[in-house]
């Protein structure tokens, strides 16, 4: 995990609640995180990465950061808990 401050925390907090709003299916961030309890949720959640990064863009851009305070947020939300932006199709009973 990347060392992050308590500021950072909040807007990684608010962008991955717009990523999963969007993702598909769509699901209230902080329910899942609720039930998560360590385990990989994220992976049965869809969001392409171009989509990913234009919310992250545009959420640190509300935010008056530095260079490096941005690439933090970025990469602990990328390396984190952010949606599969790899589309995985599961079929039961093949």
């Amino acid at each position: 995990m990347i060392p992050v401050t308590d500021k950072e925390g909040k807007i990684i907090l608010e962008i991955y609640r717009k990523l999963y709003k969007k993702a598909e299916p769509s699901v209230d961030f902080d329910a899942i995180w609720r039930l998560a309890e360590d385990k990989p949720f994220y992976m049965y959640f869809y969001l392409p990465q171009e989509k990913q990064d234009k919310i992250i863009e545009k959420v640190l851009d509300n935010y008056p950061l530095s260079s490096r305070e941005r690439d933090r947020i970025r990469y602990s939300v990328i390396l984190g808990a952010a949606p599969s932006s790899v589309k995985n199709e599961y079929k039961d009973n093949e």
